[in-house]
């Protein structure tokens, strides 16, 4: 039947502002939907009918039997992913945080330009989403907003070596770079730092023992922020509907006769039974019960740091010799995800771990050992993404340090009790390669994609659970099913409506509703 488009009363949206809200009937007056009318965003251009999200989470869900007023088809945010790779660097990734902070301090410029109400990465213009601390508004003009967080910008965050160890706090910790600096600091000092002596170094195996049990006892005691409600704070595994964390490592049997990259995951990988890449697939499965330590130690696991590790009945090594570069794993990982489609990635960044050819240092025989071949397969690495991304029109960005680290070493970490001049030379040699004006225009174009994306998500019901695991429970005490969970709002209120007999989310009926929703939801609990 024909439809004609009636405007309804003003009512107040969840920011206290008044909004238009826009409901179409058909000719008998059913209401079909309701949505805010007002002035689009500049980066909002998400298609009226894809504001709004689909499925809700458990599968046990008994779909409602007529279509929702408020939930529509929402691919176009969500389709094409973005994605952060850390190359290994030893000492050196540090540098490839630093160029984090300066796309997070550029990203917040963009934010708050935009919308001066974004005072933090999770923010929607749809719902009030509660912060907590670590998500406040205070900030400097010398660090990007600790609310800003790299996991509301990438879908995915994966690494290898420290690159790997990066992409745990990033990614499965959920920290502001700042934080993960800070974090970073400490595991230098204990782990990267060598004895001063060849002899001492050969008599404590670098000390092995007590560096590797400061790791472990390190990552025990870090939790996630904000974690979704089935979370186990200390294992890898996570909420599959935020951001995800990749770690490579290899695995190898026992007595070292089979040896193959591995990819740790914090979410399940259903073994693809169609894709043509079928050799490609890491070890699918689901992910396991690794602890977030496990992992830390098994993609660290080089020999300048200590030995491998045993998980499982297989052991596990760094994997910086063979993927120190884990951009085409991921390229990979997303195809097989996808259903073998290529078509699936938006913006991939990847960050180098200054380890670039201008950082190679001059030795007297022309051998760079591991240093030479991480930098060698870093480099093919990367001219093979560049082909990727041309085949199949995403957006590449690579960003390395590429001179002023030869004087770095690896497992550099001095003076020991501060690092102060190991920090010192790598910030120098990064505040010049960030100045450059190629690697500025490159800086920004990627920060602009970022915010667009992020901006648009932002206006589905979808973002809620990915910014901070929200999800939503019946509030109604006779409910026949109080323990299901919904993945958002809409979800929750077609439950109401089909089983409560609850009036619609029409201007009448707008701030009980509101309150009603607000009561459902539900984080960490």
């Amino acid at each position: 039947m024909g439809t004609a488009s009636v405007r309804e009363d003003s009512s107040p949206n969840e920011h206290g502002k008044a909004v238009q809200l826009e409901s179409k009937k058909d000719v008998n007056g059913s209401a079909k939907i309701l949505r805010p009318h007002g002035p689009v965003h500049r980066f909002s251009n998400v298609p009226e009918k894809e504001m709004y999200p689909e499925q809700p989470l458990e599968a046990n869900y008994t779909p409602i039997t007529e279509p929702s007023i408020g939930t529509f088809d929402e691919d176009s945010p969500w389709a094409k992913k973005t994605i952060l790779c850390l190359d290994g660097g030893g000492v050196r990734g540090y540098s490839s945080l630093l160029i984090l902070r300066a796309l997070m301090k550029e990203i917040q410029t963009l934010e708050r330009s935009e919308d001066p109400n974004a005072i933090s990465s999770a923010y929607s213009p749809l719902v009030n989403l509660p912060l907590e601390n670590s998500l406040d508004s205070t900030s400097n003009d010398n660090k990007p907003n600790p609310g800003y967080l790299p996991c509301h910008y990438f879908d995915y965050i994966a690494g290898t070596s420290t690159g790997g160890l990066i992409a745990i706090l990033l990614g499965r910790l959920r920290m502001s770079v700042d934080k993960a600096i800070e974090e970073y600091e400490m595991l230098s000092a204990k782990v990267f730092e060598a004895p001063p002596s060849r002899l001492k170094r050969s008599w404590t195996k670098y000390n092995s023992i007590a560096r590797r049990e400061y790791l472990r006892e390190h990552f025990e005691s870090m939790r996630p922020m904000r974690p979704s409600y089935f979370e186990k704070s200390h294992q890898f595994k996570s909420d599959p509907f935020r951001c995800r964390t990749i770690v490579c490592s290899i695995k190898s049997t026992k007595n070292k006769d089979f040896q193959t990259p591995f990819l740790f995951r914090s979410y399940d990988h259903i073994k693809n039974a169609v894709s043509p890449n079928i050799i490609l697939e890491r070890n699918p499965s689901d992910s396991h019960a690794f602890e977030i330590w496990q992992v830390a130690r098994a993609t660290s696991a080089a020999p300048s740091y200590f030995g491998s590790i045993n998980l499982f009945d297989d052991r596990y090594y760094d994997a910086a010799e063979d993927i120190n570069n884990p951009s085409l794993e991921v390229i990979n990982e997303i195809s097989l995800i996808s259903g073998g489609s290529h078509d699936a990635i938006d913006v991939l960044l990847s960050i180098g771990g200054g380890n670039a050819h201008g950082n190679m240092p001059k030795t007297k025989f022309g051998g760079g050992g591991l240093l030479q071949e991480m930098t060698t397969i870093s480099a093919v690495v990367h001219d093979r993404v560049t082909s990727e991304s041309k085949a199949h029109f995403f957006a590449y960005h690579r960003l390395d340090v590429e001179e002023g680290l030869q004087d770095v070493g690896l497992i550099e970490w001095k003076p020991k009790s501060s690092g102060a001049r190991t920090i010192k030379r790598i910030k120098d040699a990064t505040d010049r390669y960030l100045r450059r004006a190629d690697v500025r225009s490159q800086f920004l174009q990627c920060a602009e994609a970022l915010v667009r994306k992020r901006t648009q998500r932002a206006q589905t019901m979808r973002w809620e659970c990915f910014a901070i695991g929200t999800r939503y429970k019946c509030p109604e005490k006779d409910c026949p099913s109080p323990n299901e969970r919904y993945q958002n709002r809409n979800s929750l209120m077609d439950h109401l409506r089909m089983q409560h007999d609850h009036a619609p989310l029409d201007a009448e009926h707008f701030e009980e509703m509101q309150t009603l929703l607000d009561k459902g939801r539900t984080c960490s609990d």
